[in-house]
């Protein structure tokens, strides 16, 4: 499990606060075991200047005008994928890791504590749902934080190439979300996107047409006085039958008109 500890670390003959990001093993009846730093793994990869920042606030406002805010979240870890039985892109135990604010996808062998592969910088902006494939490239959601548009890669990780992408062609509606968001390659080749701070779930073929889309039809009250957005949908993935299993004595809800086929 990801998990974040707020902890004291030295810089500039100081100590400054960070939220620590951790990889927590946990038994299956939820007894923790124990943790490993995130922070110790990447700090060499942060950027000086947003440690400078936090160096600065402690130094003229103290450590608790500083607090455990936003300002503090240095590396914003955000998906943590185990790697089980062989598969063409890393070992089973290894983990594949999005660091958002290190524009970063990873794969890192935690009892080592070392980063066997990444990717990301001057690529990413903001990544998220990194995936490997049954070719074992990746899929990874670039939030595309800083340029305002969104975009669904696939990746070949040996040869650090781009092989896939989806955004909408120049002068067609972009799609953008610059939180959250996700991608899964359904079985007939079809990519599914969710569209997170938009609230949308869209279906894309690969020569970019769309095929299906959806939006929650919830609605909430905007950032401006007087104006309504949709709810965020976190993550979205579509299942197979006989891949998810109800708990016993319940059944499936009927399905509603209109509604997609499984598959």
């Amino acid at each position: 499990a990801l998990t974040n500890n707020n902890r004291l670390v030295p810089y500039k003959a100081a100590k400054i606060p960070i939220r620590d990001d951790e990889i927590t093993v946990l038994t299956r009846g939820g007894k923790r075991l124990r943790s490993y730093s995130l922070y110790d793994v990447f700090k060499g990869l942060i950027k000086p200047e947003r440690l400078d920042r936090i160096h600065e606030q402690v130094t003229q406002e103290g450590l608790q005008a500083v607090g455990w805010g936003d300002v503090t979240d240095v590396l914003h870890v955000n998906t943590l994928e185990v790697m089980r039985g062989a598969t063409p892109f890393g070992r089973t135990g290894q983990v594949l890791l999005a660091v958002r604010y290190l524009d970063l996808v990873a794969l890192l062998d935690i009892k080592r504590k070392e980063v066997l592969w990444s990717w990301g910088p001057g690529e990413l902006e903001w990544p998220h749902n990194p995936s490997v494939l049954d070719n074992g490239n990746l899929l990874i959601f670039d939030n595309g934080s800083r340029r305002k548009w969104s975009r669904v890669v696939e990746l070949d990780p040996k040869k650090k190439e781009v092989v896939w992408s989806y955004s909408p062609a120049k002068g067609e509606p972009r799609f953008f979300s610059d939180t959250r968001g996700s991608a899964q390659v359904l079985p007939g080749g079809t990519v599914l996107i969710t569209e997170s701070d938009r609230g949308r779930i869209f279906e894309v073929t690969r020569e970019g047409k769309l095929v299906w889309e959806w939006w929650n039809p919830e609605l909430v009250a905007g950032k401006k006085e007087g104006t309504t957005e949709r709810r965020l949908i976190y993550r979205a993935a579509r299942y197979r039958e006989g891949e998810i299993s109800l708990p016993p004595g319940t059944e499936p809800p009927p399905a509603r008109p209109g509604s997609p086929a499984p598959g």
